[in-house]
C-alpha cells in the first residue's frame, strides 16, 4: 500500500513538473503561409495582444533596446491582469512590441477613453463585484466580453485596423479565432497548473489517511 501511495505521489510531481515548464502564455507562432491573408491576420493577432496590455495597464519602453513590458498601476481587489503579466512575462512579445511599435503609439489617445468605457461595462462591473476570488476562466470570459462588445466596436479602433493596407476580411476573422485560442490555451494551462498544486498538497495526506484507518 505504502508504494501505491509513493507511486501517485510521484505521478502528480511529475504532471506538476510538467506544467511548470510549460510557459503560461503561448503565443502562435508565425504562420509558414504567406497569403495576404494569413499575413494580415498574424500582425493583427499581435495588435490586440498588445490591445489586451495597453488597457491591463501594461507600459513598454525601451524601444531602442530590448522592450521592457511592465505594469503601470498597483494592482487591486479581484485582479484581472494575470492573463497581461503572463503576456508580459513571454520572450516573443518583446519582439512583437519592438516591430508593432507604430499600432503601440497608436493606441495612446485613445488610452483613457477606452479603459474609461472597460470599467464603465457591465461585464467589469459584475467581474470587479464577484465575491470570491475569480478563476482564470472568469478572467478569460471577461477579456472575450471586452473584447467583441467594446473594444472591436471603437471606431477608433476600427479604423486603425482597417487602414491596414494588408488588411482582408478573411485574415480579420482569422486574427480573433487565434486570439480565442490564445485565451482558450491560457486557461487550460493555468486551471491544470491550479489543479496538478492542489493534488500535491492534499492527496498525500489522503492517500496516507485511508491507509491507516
Amino acid at each position: 500500500m505504502i508504494n501505491r501511495i509513493l507511486i501517485r505521489m510521484k505521478v502528480v510531481q511529475m504532471l506538476y513538473s510538467y506544467l511548470l515548464t510549460r510557459s503560461d502564455f503561448k503565443i502562435l507562432p508565425e504562420p509558414e503561409s504567406h497569403s495576404r491573408d494569413k499575413r494580415f491576420a498574424y500582425s493583427l493577432y499581435c495588435d490586440l495582444l498588445l490591445l489586451l496590455l495597453d488597457q491591463s495597464g501594461y507600459r513598454i519602453s525601451n524601444y531602442e533596446g530590448r522592450p521592457r513590458i511592465e505594469p503601470a498601476n498597483k494592482i487591486g481587489k479581484n485582479d484581472w491582469t494575470h492573463i497581461a503579466a503572463a503576456l508580459a512575462a513571454n520572450d516573443d512579445m518583446k519582439d512583437i512590441a519592438l516591430h508593432h511599435r507604430s499600432f503601440s503609439e497608436a493606441l495612446l489617445p485613445h488610452h483613457q477613453r477606452l479603459s474609461a468605457a472597460i470599467k464603465e461595462s457591465s461585464a467589469f462591473k459584475d467581474y470587479s463585484r464577484m465575491k470570491t476570488k475569480p478563476e482564470i476562466q472568469d478572467e478569460v470570459q471577461l477579456w472575450k466580453t471586452i473584447f467583441t462588445t467594446i473594444l472591436l466596436r471603437d471606431n477608433a479602433i476600427k479604423e486603425l485596423i482597417n487602414s491596414d493596407p494588408g488588411f482582408t476580411h478573411v485574415g480579420y476573422e482569422q486574427a480573433l479565432q487565434m486570439l480565442d485560442e490564445t485565451l482558450n490555451d491560457f486557461s487550460t494551462v493555468r486551471s491544470s497548473l491550479v489543479e496538478a498544486r492542489r493534488g500535491l498538497a492534499t492527496k498525500p495526506t489522503n492517500y496516507i489517511t485511508a491507509c491507516c484507518s
